[in-house]
């Protein structure tokens, strides 16, 4: 999840799509033997938000490409989540997790060379803070959240290994307790 205002979207979206024409992506060859390091990738993402609410997020990956177009990933986040000034007054928490996802290409070149439409899903586990929800059927101290996040986006790529993604994802058990609302925008990158 990434908050930018609008013109920094439409800013964001002109950086990818001039970035298809410095692409230089090279496509393997079927013969050529894929090895180990060719379909690890790291990356991630970051969050910022500030305002009432200020988030600021940090969640790095590593992925595994099964097939040229489908991979899977594991990784851990952190988030630091303040509130001021809203009906629940000044409070800050840290939330941790980790998660598991599975990236899939459904439309190779969309649009242009290096330009992909993806499908995305996610298992995320979420440590809360049981006294930022003042509910006396909670647990005391921290709980765990379980959320299953589904959606696409777009992906472009920016080298034979490297990709930034947009996502747009939504959590399927959405609950009072979840800290981020429907749908999810997401911004990472891939190396």
């Amino acid at each position: 999840m990434i908050m930018i205002k609008k013109t920094g979207w439409l800013l964001l979206m002109l950086v990818m799509f001039s970035l298809e024409s410095a692409n230089g992506q090279e496509e393997q060859k079927e013969d050529q033997e894929v090895t180990l390091k060719d379909r690890l990738y790291f990356g991630g993402n970051l969050a910022l938000g500030f305002g009432q609410v200020t988030i600021i997020e940090i969640a790095p990956v590593v992925g595994y490409r099964i097939t040229p177009r489908w991979s899977v990933g594991v990784g851990p986040s952190y988030e630091y989540y303040r509130t001021s000034g809203n009906y629940v007054g000044n409070f800050s928490t840290s939330i941790y997790g980790g998660s598991v996802f599975t990236d899939y290409i459904i439309w190779k070149d969309v649009f242009t060379k290096g330009i992909s439409l993806i499908t995305h899903a996610e298992y995320q586990a979420l440590n809360l803070d049981q006294k930022y929800f003042k509910d006396p059927l909670l647990p005391h101290g921290r709980f765990v959240l379980n959320e299953y996040l589904v959606g696409g986006g777009i992906r472009q790529h920016v080298g034979r290994r490297s990709s930034v993604n947009i996502l747009i994802l939504w959590n399927l058990n959405q609950t009072r307790l979840s800290p981020t609302d429907n749908p999810q925008i997401r911004l990472n990158f891939y190396l």
